[in-house]
């Protein structure tokens, strides 16, 4: 469960939810995402478990939706768009990928790992709505549709951090960025029905 763009929220709501967010963070800092409960939660945020229900329907969400909202913040104090035709930001995007997994998952002990599936969910799908919403500003002919290469962009973005981030004595992200544009920029060109059956 990602949260979809704040604007419109009830300012109640949003406050909450950050109040949430940022109580999880800090005892992320204390703790394993396994040791943390609902109740601890909610005790740090100050709030009851009956608010935190009306918010998330468990922790997960909360990490899934707290993951979105920072990797998103991070992209936008970049000043990363992306607008349907430009590898640079696919670069950008990548980058920054690599510099969030860098900062939260490089650390983890082994018990942190049942993190890893909501920080890929949340991460994935802020990345798959920025380029649909990129791709939709043009006329799409393609045979395949928007959402199907907006996912594949997203996962292979992602997938190429994950792998870069696993690698021993591994090069700064700046050395890979370029030649993983390269091969993921091609996927967001319209492909014909008649290409595809040719493959």
């Amino acid at each position: 469960m990602v949260e979809s763009d704040s604007k419109g929220v009830d300012p109640r709501v949003r406050r909450s939810r950050i109040l949430l967010q940022e109580a999880l963070a800090r005892l992320l800092t204390k703790k394993t995402f396994e040791e943390v409960s609902i109740q601890d939660v909610a005790e740090e945020a100050t709030v009851n478990r009956a608010t935190f229900y009306a918010h998330y329907p468990d922790k997960y969400a909360l990490l899934e939706c707290m993951t979105a909202s920072r990797f998103q913040e991070l992209l936008d104090e970049r000043g990363v768009t992306f607008d349907g035709t430009c590898n640079t930001a696919l670069r950008l995007i990548l980058l920054g990928i690599c510099d969030y997994l860098e900062t939260t998952l490089e650390t983890q002990s082994d018990k942190e790992r049942a993190m890893d599936p909501h920080v890929e969910s949340a991460i994935t799908g802020v990345v798959r709505q920025m380029i649909l919403l990129g791709l939709k500003k043009h006329p799409w002919i393609g045979a395949i549709s928007e959402e199907i290469v907006a996912a594949t962009v997203s996962w292979a973005l992602y997938g190429a951090a994950k792998e870069w981030l696993r690698t021993p004595n591994r090069v700064p992200a700046d050395a890979i960025a370029n030649n993983v544009t390269q091969i993921v920029f091609p996927l967001l060109q319209p492909v014909s029905a008649g290409q595809i059956l040719k493959g």
